[in-house]
C-alpha cells in the first residue's frame, strides 16, 4: 500500500520546437496550434461559452491536466463572459515542472497561465487548492491516478460536473486514463446534461463513454484531423444559481479571519465576531510560515506539506506576510538523521539541503550548521495578517454574539463551551525580541529566530508552558536558544510577546462539522500560520459544498467525529486540566 504522503516524480517533457513531447508517455501534449486546438476540441463542442454566460456557477473537470493550457483558457473565458465562479477540477498523475509550464505560459500569452505558473503546487500525491481573480476561479488539482482521484471525489462534491474535457495522452500510450471504470466515474459526478469532449475517437473511448451512459458523436476536426468526440449525458442541463446564507465566524484570529476570507471570497456574508482582531497567539509580531514536515508518509505529513503549498499561495501579496524562505537547522539534540527524514517530503525546488556555508550566507549571520532552505517560506506579522485577510467587502467585524444561520467556531473558549468533548486546551508561550544580529530569513531548529525589522533585533521563541512558567524563566530560554544559535550570550531584551496557542493532544487540528449549521476550525497549536490558512479553505468549502482540499483519508484524521471518539474511549486529562485552566483564565 502507497503512503499517504509522498512526492511523484515530475513529467519528463522535450520540447520539440513549440511541440512538447511526453517521453514518459511518447505522445505529445498538444500540437503546434495549442491555443486553437483547445478552442475547437474541448469548447467550442461543449458550447462552453454560451453556458457559462447563463450560469451563477460551473464546474469543469478534466482528466490530464498536463500543462494547464486547458485551464488557463477555460479561465480567461469564464471571466470575460460570466460574473459567476468557475471550479475547475482536474487530474494529473505525472506533474510538469515549473520551467516547462512557465514555456508554455510564454507560447500561450495568457495572463491566466501566468498566474498558474506562480501558484503552482508541489508535486506531491493528493489534492490541491488554488484560488485565482478574487475567489471566482477555484482550482482544484488531483496530483496520482486519475481513477483513485476520481474515487476520491465521489460522494464529496456537492455539485455535478457540467463540463469534461478528456485530454490524457492516447489511449495506446495511456490505456488506463480511457478505462471504462474511469467515464463510469466521471459520469457518476456529473449533473444530467453534461458534456464530454475530447479529442480521441478511437472505438475503446466511444464504447466506454456509451457504456457510461453518454451519447457519443464525432466532430469534424479536418484539415487537422478527421474526428474529435462531444458526448452529452441524457437529461436537461440547466445553469446553477448559488445560494448563500449568512454566515457567523466566532474567533477573529488566524484561524477566524482565514475562514472568513475563504468564506468572502465565494460570495458569503460574512459576519466576525470577536472582542478585537488577533488576540492571543495571533497577535504574535514574527511568526514563520514553515510546514514542521513530517518523514512518515502519514496522513499528518500529508496535511503538514499540503497546508504549506496552500498558505504561501493564499498569502502571496497580503499586507503582514513577506516571503523571505526559511532555515531549518538541526535541533538542540544534533540529530541530523531527521532533516535527512523530511527532506524527501517535498520535491527539489520547494526544499534543499545547504552546507554551513550556504546557510550563513542565506542567512546573512554567521551559522555552524548544515540544514536545510525552504525558499517559499516566510515571515507573517500577525495582527496585520489578520486585519488584511478580513480586509472585504463581503466581510464585517462585529463584537456582538453570532446571529448567522452557519456559525464558524474559530475560538478555542467557545468551541471548548459548546462541545466539552473536544479536546481543545490552551498552551503557553513566549518570544523575546533581542538586539541583533541581522538576520535576512528566519531560522529554526530549537525554536526559531526571526528578523524584526532593519535595525537589527530579532524574535527568538518560543516556549512551551504546560504551566505557567515563573516571571524570567521563559527569556531564560530563549536566551539560551540565542546563544546556541549565534554562538553568544544576548543583550537584555527588547520587548517579550506572550500569547496562547490553541493545541490538541496529538497536535492535529481539529476541522470540520460539528453538528448542522456548525463548523469547527482549531487546534492548530505552532503550525497555525500554515494550517490555520488551509483550514479556512476547507472550512469554506464544507459550507458551500465543494469537495475539500484533502483527501478523505486526511480530512478523516482531522473531522470532529475523530476526537469525539477517541474522548468516548479514553478521556485525556491533559485536556480536561488545560479546559478548566482556560476557564479560569477566560472567566
Amino acid at each position: 500500500m502507497e503512503p499517504l504522503h509522498r512526492v511523484l516524480a515530475p513529467a519528463v517533457v522535450r520540447w520539440e520546437g513549440d511541440r512538447p513531447y511526453s517521453v514518459g508517455f511518447g505522445d505529445v501534449y498538444h500540437g503546434t496550434d495549442g491555443a486553437e486546438e483547445a478552442e475547437r476540441v474541448f469548447l467550442e463542442p461543449a458550447r462552453f461559452d454560451e453556458r457559462v454566460a447563463v450560469a451563477e456557477s460551473f464546474t469543469v473537470g478534466e482528466l490530464g491536466f498536463g500543462l494547464g493550457r486547458n485551464f488557463a483558457l477555460a479561465a480567461e473565458r469564464f471571466l470575460a463572459r460570466s460574473a459567476g465562479r468557475l471550479h475547475y477540477v482536474a487530474f494529473e498523475q505525472a506533474p510538469a515542472g515549473r520551467e516547462d509550464l512557465e514555456r508554455a505560459a510564454r507560447r500561450s500569452g495568457w495572463a491566466m497561465h501566468r498566474r498558474l505558473v506562480d501558484a503552482l503546487p508541489p508535486a506531491i500525491a493528493g489534492w490541491h487548492r488554488r484560488r485565482f481573480a478574487g475567489g471566482r476561479v477555484l482550482l482544484s488539482l488531483y496530483f496520482g491516478d486519475v481513477l483513485a482521484g476520481l474515487t476520491d471525489l465521489t460522494g464529496r462534491q456537492g455539485s455535478g460536473v457540467d463540463a469534461w474535457f478528456f485530454d490524457g495522452f492516447a489511449p495506446r500510450c495511456n490505456p488506463e486514463m480511457w478505462s471504462a471504470a474511469v467515464c463510469d466515474a466521471a459520469a457518476a459526478l456529473s449533473q444530467p446534461g453534461a458534456t464530454v469532449t475530447t479529442y480521441s475517437s478511437a472505438g475503446v473511448v466511444k464504447r466506454a463513454l456509451r457504456q457510461a451512459g453518454f451519447i457519443v458523436r464525432r466532430v469534424d476536426q479536418r484539415p487537422r484531423k478527421w474526428h474529435a468526440l462531444v458526448g452529452v449525458l441524457p437529461g436537461s442541463w440547466s445553469p446553477r444559481t448559488m445560494t448563500h446564507r449568512p454566515v457567523s465566524v466566532v474567533g477573529a484570529g488566524f484561524a477566524g479571519c482565514a475562514a472568513a476570507r475563504a468564506l468572502a471570497e465565494r460570495g458569503f456574508e460574512v459576519s466576525v465576531h470577536d472582542a478585537s482582531v488577533a488576540a492571543g497567539a495571533s497577535a504574535i509580531p514574527a511568526a514563520v510560515v514553515h510546514p514542521r514536515l513530517l518523514g512518515d508518509g502519514s496522513g499528518a505529513a500529508s496535511l503538514r506539506a499540503h497546508g504549506y503549498g496552500f498558505a504561501v499561495h493564499a498569502l502571496a501579496g497580503l499586507a503582514g506576510f513577506r516571503s523571505t524562505g526559511a532555515l531549518q537547522l538541526r535541533g538542540p539534540d544534533g540529530d541530523r538523521s531527521r532533516l535527512e527524514r523530511i527532506l524527501p517530503a517535498l520535491p527539489p525546488d520547494w526544499i534543499a539541503p545547504v552546507s554551513a556555508r550556504e546557510a550563513s550566507e542565506i542567512a546573512g549571520v554567521e551559522i555552524s550548521a548544515e540544514g536545510l532552505h525552504f525558499p517559499d517560506a516566510g515571515l507573517v506579522d500577525g495582527p496585520a495578517l489578520c486585519r488584511a485577510l478580513i480586509d472585504h467587502r463581503g466581510i464585517h467585524l462585529e463584537r456582538g454574539p453570532p446571529a448567522g444561520q452557519v456559525t464558524v467556531l474559530a475560538s478555542a473558549s467557545r468551541i471548548t463551551e459548546r462541545f466539552p468533548e473536544l479536546e481543545v486546551a490552551p498552551l503557553e508561550g513566549q518570544a523575546d525580541l533581542f538586539p541583533g544580529p541581522k538576520l535576512r530569513v528566519p531560522v529554526l531548529g530549537d525554536g526559531y529566530a526571526a528578523p524584526a525589522g532593519s535595525s537589527g533585533e530579532c524574535w527568538v521563541g518560543a516556549t512551551y508552558e504546560y504551566r505557567r512558567w515563573e516571571a524570567g524563566r521563559a527569556t531564560a530560554a530563549n536566551g539560551e536558544r540565542f546563544r546556541r544559535l549565534f554562538g553568544q550570550s544576548p543583550a537584555t531584551p527588547l520587548g517579550v510577546f506572550r500569547g496562547t496557542r490553541a493545541v490538541t493532544s496529538d497536535r492535529l487540528p481539529v476541522i470540520g462539522r460539528a453538528d448542522a449549521d456548525t463548523y469547527v476550525t482549531a487546534g492548530h497549536g505552532s503550525s497555525g500560520t500554515t494550517t490555520a490558512v488551509f483550514a479556512g479553505e476547507w472550512i469554506a468549502s464544507l459550507v458551500a459544498g465543494e469537495c475539500p482540499p484533502v483527501t478523505r483519508e486526511v480530512e478523516t484524521l482531522c473531522r470532529v467525529e475523530r476526537f469525539r471518539e477517541r474522548q468516548l474511549r479514553r478521556p485525556n486529562p491533559f485536556a480536561r486540566r488545560e479546559r478548566q485552566a482556560l476557564s479560569r483564565r477566560t472567566s
